[in-house]
C-alpha cells in the first residue's frame, strides 16, 4: 500500500497536476470532444470512444495515414512511428512525441524544423546554410533526413525544405530507429503523417501575410468522387514568396499534393499520392566570425556573399502508392512503393572559408567559391510488412514481419577553386566581384549510390502484471558506391549488419509507466563526403534509456521524463575547413535528460512544453578527413547546447461574448552553442561560439461564421522583445535570427 501511494505521488509530480481534479474539471465542459461518445477521424472511420480507438488501432497496426485523433488537441496522441503499430504511449517503452496539426496551426509554422522545436531534445542546426530542414536530435545532426508515412524522404543532397501544408501531424521518436526503418542517423526519427482524403466535401483557403514581404496562399480540398464514396480525393497547394531581414535573401516556393484513395470495402484500401515541388531559395552564410571566435558585431542583415550567389533551384516529383488489406481482426498486410526524382542547381556558391582578419588586414573575409550546375537524385523504396496478433499461454503478442528495399542514386557536376577565391572586406564590401573562373577547376560527373535490402521482425508482448515488452532485430545487406573525381572513387563497398532493439515497460498503477530500453543503429550517410571526396565509413550507434511516463485519467495530459546515453561511431560532422564537406568523428557520446509535457490542462487551456539537457562530446578523434588539425577529443558537437527548452500555451475563452477567442504565448530558450573551425592564423582548431538566448512569442485568433462557412483570423508576433540572437552555428558562420516580426492569416473553410 505504501509503495502504491509512493508511485501515485510520483505521477502527480510528473504530470504537474492532479489527474482527478482535471477529470472533474473536464466533466463540466459539455462541448469538449472527450465528453462526447463519437468523433470522426481524418480517414472517415467513426470510433465509439477514446478507449475503443486505442484498442482498434493496435489491432489494425496501420502504418500509413491519420486513423486516429487526440482528445486533447495538443496531446496526448498515441504514436505508430515507434513500432509500426498503433501503440498507446503508456504501453510503449520508447520516448516519442507527436506535434499535432493544432499546435502547428496555432504557431503558424511554415517549415518542419519550426514545428519540431516543440519537442525535447530537438535543436536547429546550420548544416545547410539556412536551407533544408536542419535539426539535430539528442546531439546528432540529422542531415535533413525525415520520413513520410514510414518511408524515407532524404533531401540531404538537394537541400529542399519540405512544406507542412500536407502534414496532419509529425511524430518524433527519440534515439536509434534503424531496426524498423533502415540506414539512418541515430538521433531519432521524424515521421510526417500526410493528410488523407475525407468522405465528405471540404474546401479551405488560407491567406498569410507577414513581415519582410512574406506572402503565402494555401488550399486544401477533399471529398468523394462517386456516390458510394469508395473513391476519394484530397488536393493541397502551397505557394509562398518572401524576402528576408537578411540582405540578398529571397525565396519562392510552390507545392502541389494530389491524393486519391480507393476503399472498395472495410478490409481493403489503396492510396495514391503525388508531390510536385518547385523552389528557388537562397542559402544564407549568416555573420562571419573574428579570429577570437566571436561573431563580428554588425547588423543582423549583413551578408557578405555576392548578391548573385547561393540561389538553389530545385524541382521534385514524388509518387507514392500504399495499400492495406485486413484478413480478419488480427492480421493485416501492408505494402508501399515510392519513387522520387529531384533536380537542383547551385550555379554560384559562396561560403565563408576564413575568419575576418585572416590575412592580418582588419575586415578581410575569405569566400570559398564553387559551381554546381546540376544536381540529380533518384530514390526508389519498396516496403511490405505483415502485422498480426495472437496469444501464447498467458502472453499476448503483436508481431510485425517485413522487408524493404531502398535505392538512391545521387550525381552532380561541379567546379571548385583552390584556396581563397574571393576576398571581401566587411567594412568596405565590394558586391561586384565576379567568380574567378581562372582558379576554378571543372571536374567530371561525381556520383554516389546506395542499395539496401533488409528484413526486420518485431514482437510486442503484453504480460501479466501490466508488463509490456518489445524485442526486434533487422538484417541489412548494403552496397555503397562512390565515384568522385576529387578522390575516393572505386568499386562498391559491401556491408552486412544485424541490429537489435529491446525494451520493457511496467505500469504499476494506471497513471504511471516505468520503462527501459536498449537500441542499436546502423547506417552510412550516402550524401556525406570528406574534403578528399571519399565516402565516410559505416556509422553505428548504441543507446541505453530509462524513463517515466505519466498520463491523467482522461488521457488529455501526458508527460515523459527520460535519461539516456547514446554512443556513436563514425558520426558525420561538418568539416572545420568550412567547405561544407564532412569528417567522420571516431566516437561521440551524448548523455542527457529530457522532459516533455503536452495536452489540455483545463477546458480551453492547452500546453506543449519541453526541456532537455544534452552533453554531447567527442570521445575519440576523427578517423578520416580532419585535415591534420589535431585532436578533437573533448570537443562539444557543433551547435548542440547543454540546455534548451520551449513552451507554447493557448487558451480559448469558453463562455461570454468573447467565446472562442484564443490567445497564446510561448518562449524558446537555448544556452551557448559551439563549433570548431580551422584557425586561419595558426594551425589547429579555433573554438567559435554564440551566446544563449530566450525569446517570447504571442498569438491571438478568432473564428466566426459567415453563412455556412467558417472563417478564422489569426495574428502571431514572434520575438516580441526584439532580442538579437543567433539561431544556428557552423564553422565560420553564425546565423542571426529575425527581429520582431508578425504573421497574419485569414482562413475560410466551406
Amino acid at each position: 500500500m505504501h509503495f502504491q501511494k509512493t508511485i501515485q505521488a510520483l505521477a502527480a509530480i510528473l504530470i504537474c497536476t492532479s489527474g482527478a481534479r482535471l477529470q472533474a474539471a473536464e466533466s463540466t465542459s459539455a462541448t469538449n470532444s472527450a465528453s462526447t461518445n463519437t468523433f470522426t477521424t481524418n480517414s472517415t472511420l467513426t470510433i465509439l470512444s477514446p478507449i475503443t480507438v486505442i484498442a482498434q488501432d493496435v489491432n489494425n497496426g496501420v502504418v500509413e495515414g491519420t486513423d486516429f485523433r487526440n482528445p486533447g488537441g495538443f496531446g496526448p496522441i498515441d504514436s505508430k512511428a515507434a513500432t509500426r503499430t498503433f501503440t498507446p504511449n503508456m504501453e510503449n517503452p520508447v520516448s516519442v512525441q507527436v506535434v499535432s496539426q493544432e499546435v502547428m496551426k496555432s504557431e503558424q509554422n511554415i517549415y518542419l524544423d519550426d514545428a519540431i522545436q516543440n519537442v525535447a531534445g530537438v535543436t536547429p542546426t546550420l548544416n545547410m546554410m539556412g536551407l533544408g530542414d536542419s535539426y539535430a536530435i539528442r546531439g546528432v545532426d540529422m542531415l535533413n533526413m525525415a520520413f513520410e508515412d514510414g518511408l524515407k524522404v532524404d533531401n540531404s543532397a538537394t537541400m529542399m525544405q519540405r512544406s507542412i501544408q500536407n502534414m496532419e501531424s509529425v511524430e518524433v521518436v527519440k534515439g536509434p530507429s534503424s531496426v524498423l526503418y533502415g540506414q539512418m542517423l541515430p538521433g531519432g526519427l521524424v515521421n510526417m503523417d500526410t493528410k488523407k482524403p475525407l468522405n465528405s466535401n471540404y474546401f479551405a483557403v488560407d491567406q498569410q501575410l507577414g513581415s519582410f514581404a512574406f506572402y503565402r496562399t494555401s488550399v486544401d480540398a477533399s471529398g468523394p468522387l462517386n456516390e458510394d464514396k469508395t473513391l476519394l480525393y484530397r488536393f493541397n497547394i502551397d505557394q509562398q514568396n518572401n524576402w528576408s531581414y537578411r540582405d540578398f535573401i529571397h525565396n519562392q516556393r510552390f507545392f502541389m499534393f494530389p491524393t486519391f484513395q480507393w476503399k472498395p470495402n472495410d478490409k481493403t484500401q489503396a492510396t495514391l499520392e503525388f508531390t510536385y515541388a518547385q523552389t528557388h531559395q537562397v542559402a544564407d552564410n549568416g555573420i562571419p566570425f573574428q579570429t577570437n571566435g566571436i561573431p563580428v558585431s554588425v547588423s543582423r542583415s549583413a551578408n557578405y556573399a555576392m548578391p548573385w550567389a547561393n540561389t538553389l533551384n530545385n524541382e521534385d516529383f514524388n509518387v507514392k502508392l500504399s495499400a492495406t488489406h485486413k484478413f480478419n481482426d488480427d492480421w493485416m498486410l501492408h505494402g508501399a512503393v515510392r519513387e522520387d526524382f529531384q533536380n537542383a542547381s547551385l550555379p554560384n556558391w559562396n561560403t565563408y572559408s576564413t575568419q575576418v582578419g585572416f590575412n592580418g588586414t582588419p575586415g578581410d573575409l575569405g569566400l570559398w567559391a564553387g559551381n554546381y550546375p546540376w544536381i540529380k537524385q533518384w530514390t526508389q523504396e519498396f516496403l511490405a510488412d505483415l502485422t498480426g496478433k495472437f496469444k501464447t499461454w498467458f502472453v499476448k503478442h503483436t508481431v510485425v514481419l517485413g522487408g524493404d528495399f531502398y535505392h538512391q542514386n545521387y550525381s552532380f557536376g561541379s567546379q571548385y577553386g583552390s584556396g581563397v577565391d574571393l576576398v571581401n572586406n566587411i567594412y568596405t564590401p565590394n558586391y561586384n566581384q565576379p567568380v574567378p573562373t581562372s582558379t576554378l577547376t571543372t571536374y567530371p560527373t561525381a556520383s554516389q549510390s546506395v542499395n539496401d535490402a533488409a528484413f526486420f521482425a518485431q514482437d510486442q508482448l503484453e504480460l501479466p502484471g501490466h508488463i509490456f515488452g518489445l524485442a526486434g532485430f533487422r538484417y541489412d545487406a548494403l552496397a555503397y558506391a562512390n565515384d568522385n573525381p576529387m578522390g575516393g572513387g572505386g568499386s562498391p563497398s559491401y556491408y552486412n549488419a544485424v541490429t537489435p532493439r529491446f525494451g520493457i515497460l511496467w505500469r504499476p498503477v494506471e497513471p504511471v509507466s516505468i520503462y527501459g530500453s536498449y537500441t542499436a543503429n546502423f547506417g552510412p550517410s550516402s550524401a556525406a563526403i570528406t574534403t578528399s571526396g571519399a565516402p565516410l565509413p559505416p556509422q553505428s550507434a548504441q543507446q541505453w534509456e530509462i524513463g517515466l511516463k505519466g498520463e491523467t485519467p482522461n488521457k488529455k495530459l501526458s508527460s515523459t521524463l527520460s535519461f539516456y546515453q547514446l554512443t556513436q561511431e563514425n558520426l558525420p560532422q561538418l568539416s572545420p575547413t568550412g567547405d561544407y564537406t564532412y569528417i567522420a568523428v571516431g566516437q561521440a557520446r551524448s548523455t542527457g535528460m529530457e522532459y516533455q509535457l503536452t495536452g489540455e490542462v483545463l477546458p480551453g487551456w492547452k500546453i506543449i512544453g519541453s526541456y532537455s539537457y544534452i552533453n554531447a562530446v567527442i570521445t575519440q578523434g576523427s578517423s578520416v578527413g580532419n585535415g591534420g588539425l589535431g585532436s578533437q577529443v573533448g570537443q562539444r558537437l557543433t551547435g548542440i547546447p547543454y540546455n534548451s527548452g520551449s513552451i507554447w500555451s493557448i487558451y480559448e475563452i469558453q463562455h461570454g461574448p468573447l467565446k472562442r477567442l484564443q490567445f497564446g504565448a510561448g518562449a524558446i530558450y537555448r544556452s551557448q552553442e559551439l563549433t570548431y573551425a580551422a584557425n586561419s592564423t595558426y594551425s589547429g582548431y579555433l573554438q567559435e561560439e554564440i551566446p544563449g538566448f530566450a525569446t517570447l512569442n504571442l498569438m491571438a485568433s478568432y473564428p466566426f461564421n459567415v453563412g455556412k462557412s467558417k472563417w478564422t483570423v489569426q495574428v502571431n508576433v514572434n520575438n516580441v522583445l526584439n532580442t538579437y540572437y543567433y539561431s544556428g552555428i557552423a564553422p565560420n558562420q553564425a546565423l542571426p535570427a529575425a527581429p520582431v516580426n508578425f504573421m497574419a492569416s485569414l482562413k475560410a473553410e466551406f
